[in-house]
């Protein structure tokens, strides 16, 4: 069976947030997540719902991570009721499925967005590093590289930061 938990039009580090490798941190309205129900995400560090929420733990609390719908507003809310749990700010998030799949072979394909859009190679790099490592040690995986858009003609700025992407990965992780 095949995991798909590619969401198009996202960057390196949601990508990397979903996954787990890169959790995204979060502060909470009022500092504390409570008994029961739901509470805002004042600044989460990345949009790592798209239009899907996503279950995982924050400081130790299961629950879902979910957008209000224009992306705008997030909410957290905890699985059970039970005591009212301090948060402090900055606080990783981390999906429940990153860490079930971490034995999974996995296929890692990140950075497109960030290259065509502005995005920091640095940045693409940190966040492919970080989903590697958080695999379990065997794991198989494959990293791809990137295509070019019709538009990427070879001397475009996008097509040069494609191929230097492509050829980082490919030294790092080897060519196919």
């Amino acid at each position: 069976a095949c995991y798909n938990g590619g969401l198009g039009g996202q960057w390196s580090t949601h990508i990397a947030a979903r996954q787990g490798g890169r959790p995204a941190t979060l502060t909470i309205d009022g500092g504390s997540i409570p008994a029961s129900g739901g509470v805002n995400v004042a600044t989460p560090t990345m949009n790592i719902v798209t239009f899907n929420a996503v279950s995982g733990t924050l400081v130790g609390v299961s629950g879902t991570l979910a957008s209000s719908g224009d992306l705008s507003t997030y909410i957290f809310t905890r699985s059970g009721s039970g005591s009212v749990v301090n948060v402090p700010a900055g606080s990783a998030f981390t999906p429940t499925i990153g860490s079930q799949r971490r034995a999974n072979g996995t296929i890692i394909w990140a950075g497109k967005n960030d290259i065509t859009s502005g995005g920091s190679l640095a940045t693409v790099a940190e966040a492919v590093t970080a989903m590697v490592a958080y695999l379990e040690p065997k794991t198989r995986f494959l990293v791809l590289g990137h295509f070019a858009d019709n538009y990427m003609v070879p001397g475009n700025s996008n097509r040069i930061r494609m191929d230097t992407e492509n050829s980082r990965l490919a030294s790092t992780y080897g060519n196919l």
